[in-house]
């Protein structure tokens, strides 16, 4: 009985090690989405033996960037060409020793996606609230055009704004799925592109 209590012991502290080495790993994937390319950027505190993977939904790596690289304690930034993978949700697995951490990314090549203009800057919200609706607040005009996208470029909808610094649209009609929503001014200029999760 000592040894199978010893045992759960060692597994126990063994997995809250991990589970806290898991925790302070500092990475970061940007821009996101992206059109043709996004940087994937990490911390070592160690030398360590990195891999870094891409895959499709489909679990099929779509690129190598790394493969068992012992790599120095510091700073390390690398870049992820998928201008010849299409359109869609991708994950990017990376692998440090034994631990391994995942995240998705998101391509999307419709043109002046930027994620700048997702800043307070131009004071708009968007977002998908409990309800299903749609909801922008801020700086927006009647007549401006809303246009909703599925990840793979696809119009959604297009809706026209009704009223100044408000609009409400019903999503309760659409799956649920990323969305990327684009709101354009009455000159066709765009002012806003988000993306969200319905």
């Amino acid at each position: 009985m000592k040894t199978i209590i010893i045992f759960i012991s060692v597994l126990f502290v063994s997995l809250n090690l991990s589970a806290t080495v898991q925790d302070t790993v500092n990475w970061q994937i940007a821009p996101n989405p992206f059109v043709t390319q996004t940087t994937i950027q990490f911390d070592l505190t160690e030398q360590d033996t990195v891999s870094i993977f891409v895959y499709n939904q489909l679990g099929q790596t779509v690129s190598t960037i790394l493969n068992l690289q012992v790599l120095a304690q510091g700073n390390y930034s690398y870049i992820f060409h998928g201008d010849s993978v299409p359109d869609g949700l991708y994950i990017v697995r990376l692998k440090i020793n034994q631990n391994s951490y995942a995240k998705h990314i998101a391509k999307n090549s419709l043109a002046n996606i930027d994620n700048t203009k997702n800043t307070d800057n131009n004071n708009i919200v968007v977002y998908s609230d409990k309800d299903n609706m749609l909801k922008i607040n801020g700086k927006i005009n009647t007549g401006d055009l809303i246009t909703i996208y599925s990840i793979d470029g696809k119009i959604i909808g297009q809706y026209f704004c009704k009223q100044n610094n408000f609009e409400s649209i019903d999503l309760s009609n659409i799956v649920s799925q990323i969305l990327i929503v684009k709101i354009t001014n009455n000159e066709m200029k765009l002012n806003y592109t988000k993306m969200i999760m319905k």
